[in-house]
């Protein structure tokens, strides 16, 4: 087969796996025949999937991070925990309110890079104020047990 008409497959085919990774993913299913079809071993062409899946992910994290798509989900997870653990702490449930605003501090922690140091501390001030009134609602709670003497050996 001449040398031009593989690079044209390769070409055919890295486009048609590139918008199948666009839009679901799994693009290595098209790569990976075609260049084992055109001569390459197993290990090679699997190597040389992998350098193009590479260069992809890059482009893709680069272009998230112009959009700013982290910043969004960080600020959707923040204030999905901020409303949960109000209405667990309206529920007396200190516990799990307490996890939620955690988890919330985790995601806000593994991706400051991405939001900011100026963004991030205002959600972590927002939660810190919240952990503040799951202190002192939970203290009221066992206020009003010990007063009735539930706590007392």
């Amino acid at each position: 087969m001449p040398e031009y008409l593989d690079f044209l497959i390769l070409f055919g085919v890295g486009i048609a796996a590139g918008v199948i990774n666009v839009m679901a993913g799994g693009g290595s299913s098209l790569t990976l025949p075609a260049l084992i079809f055109l001569g390459l071993d197993s290990a090679a062409a699997n190597g040389t999937n992998r350098v193009g899946i590479l260069i992809q992910s890059l482009f893709a994290t680069l272009s998230f991070r112009k959009e700013k798509i982290l910043q969004s989900y960080v600020r959707a997870v923040v204030r999905q925990a901020i409303s949960e653990a109000q209405g667990l702490l309206n529920e007396g449930k200190f516990y799990k309110a307490q996890q939620v605003v955690e988890t919330a501090h985790q995601t806000i922690n593994v991706h400051r890079a991405t939001v900011g140091e100026e963004l991030s501390g205002q959600y972590e001030t927002r939660l810190e104020q919240l952990i503040g009134q799951i202190t002192r609602g939970r203290a009221r709670w066992l206020g009003s047990w010990e007063g009735r003497g539930a706590w007392k050996l």
